[in-house]
């Protein structure tokens, strides 16, 4: 990948924010003429805002034109405000949860930020993801539109489920608060063929402080693989998810990742763990242990997803629906899952395709005839906007 000056930028200070040994690179990048405004519009876009303006605090910043410092530090107070904002809105609702026997543990977000980084403030956030027992989502729901939170999709209770057959979340808004929250049953949607869902999140708890808070949240095995699934499921577009694996593996007690490779192998999740290792180890210089190395390197798939995945990381713009697809098919370990998801990608009704036509529940099966159609049009329409 051959990277832009912003683009180096912003990969050695990801760098340096672990290996101080290349704060000199680092240095020397920041003198070269850069396009300053670039380099802030990337780094916001990859959720690495707070993480370049440390950097360059503790490089110098007399490099760095005046007009450009005052933005990222504008712009770094209004995401550490925010991350308050969310963090307090986060202990509320965990209380709330708590208080009606409905366990939920906090994924991304705050939590992972004060555990990764010891500051909740320095990794970006938009909106609170929660995973929470299945069986536990109606009474969840019902909680959160009491407290002034509307989801998306509206869903009545005999829809819920076959929703689930091809999706593993529900956003909630609340327009006063102008917070989200992402309610989770699963990881990632079952057509990805995983078996990975909010049990294994709630096997093995362990407790992080957040603003005085005890917060419970997945062992350090369960949350390298949920962070290498999630980025994978995106095919990598943010270095900011490479970071927090990076800096997942170098907390004090890290993740042992042949344990949870074999968890990823049990829960058809291999490559998309594999795959996650070998970007921060590529992007980040990220030791990993000789075992892992010798499984990627078995893995030709996955060194294929990641040289595409870094080709297209600072090019911007949404992939396409079927290139996506494509990279998401190469993920999976089997070809019966391979099979799976396209027959869910092509039939099972998304969001997009609820929010496309509104139907009544007596309807919902209508839905599986109008998705192609959908399909079709979306993929006509990306075509005439190029």
């Amino acid at each position: 990948m051959a990277a832009r000056p912003e683009e180096q930028l912003l990969l050695w200070a990801a760098r340096a924010h672990f290996n101080s040994d290349v704060i000199p690179t680092l240095r020397s990048v920041m003198e070269t003429p850069l396009d300053w405004n670039r380099a802030v519009q990337i780094a916001e876009s990859h959720g690495l805002l707070p993480l370049l303006f440390r950097q360059i605090e503790a490089v110098g910043s007399s490099s760095v034109p005046s007009q450009a410092l005052d933005r990222l530090k504008v712009r770094c107070r209004e995401i550490s405000v925010r991350m308050l904002l969310l963090t307090r809105e986060l202990i509320g609702l965990l209380r709330l949860f708590r208080s009606e026997g409905i366990a939920a543990v906090p994924y991304k977000g705050p939590a992972l930020s004060a555990l990764l980084y010891g500051d909740q403030a320095l990794r970006q956030s938009e909106d609170l993801d929660l995973m929470i027992p299945w069986q536990d989502v109606w009474r969840a729901k019902e909680l959160l539109e009491r407290h002034g939170f509307q989801p998306s999709p509206l869903l009545k209770r005999e829809q819920l489920a076959a929703y689930s057959r091809s999706e593993c979340d529900i956003v909630f808004a609340h327009a006063r608060a102008g917070l989200y929250v992402d309610l989770h049953w699963a990881l990632v949607p079952p057509y990805h063929g995983t078996a990975f869902d909010a049990s294994q999140f709630l096997e093995r708890l362990e407790p992080t402080d957040l603003l005085g808070e005890k917060v419970d949240l997945p062992s350090p095995d369960c949350h390298l693989i949920a962070l290498c699934l999630h980025g994978s499921k995106h095919m990598w577009a943010r270095l900011g998810w490479i970071c927090d694996i990076a800096a997942l593996l170098r907390l004090r007690t890290p993740p042992d990742c042949e344990r949870a490779l074999s968890a990823a192998k049990n829960w058809r999740s291999e490559r998309g763990f594999l795959l996650g290792l070998l970007m921060a180890h590529e992007l980040l210089d990220q030791e990993l242990p000789r075992e892992i190395l010798t499984h990627i390197g078995a893995k030709p798939q996955v060194a294929a997803l990641a040289r595409s995945a870094r080709n297209r990381m600072f090019k911007g713009g949404a992939t396409g629906f079927w290139r996506l697809t494509w990279s998401r098919l190469r993920l999976i370990d089997s070809f019966a899952g391979q099979i799976s998801y396209c027959s869910h990608r092509l039939l099972f009704p998304s969001f997009n395709d609820l929010d496309w036509v509104r139907l009544p529940a007596s309807l919902y099966f209508l839905y599986f005839f109008l998705r192609p159609i959908r399909l079709v049009f979306a993929s006509a329409r990306m075509r005439l906007n190029r």
